[in-house]
């Protein structure tokens, strides 16, 4: 926020959004949105996205909608981070964290 003109969030639970909303301020005014990525593109472009700790909770099926749709929500010269847990960190993960962790990466 202290480097860029506007953020805007988006998931595709709703009571994650709400509580991005409830917790706004005017020192941090971050927008959110519900969506949901394997479903279509974000609904604006966008000059950079962050997509953290999201790749591990979808399906190997499914890792190309969602490869796609972030490349489609992307400006002609956005950029696009993915970070995500390895699978060697999960000995030092708590089981709520590791709940709906589908698909977790190898070190390389």
């Amino acid at each position: 926020m202290q480097s860029t003109e506007k953020v805007v969030t988006y998931d595709f639970d709703p009571l994650f959004v709400e509580d991005i909303r409830r917790r706004r301020s005017e020192r941090w005014p971050i927008e959110a949105h519900f969506h949901d990525i394997l479903e279509a593109p974000l609904p604006n472009k966008h000059d950079g996205i962050y997509s953290l700790d999201v790749i591990e909770h979808i399906p190997r099926t499914a890792e190309h909608l969602y490869l796609n749709n972030l490349r489609d929500s992307l400006a002609d010269d956005g950029v696009l981070i993915i970070g995500s847990p390895s699978l060697e960190s999960q000995t030092y993960a708590s089981p709520p964290s590791k709940e709906g962790h589908v698909q977790l990466q190898e070190r390389r």
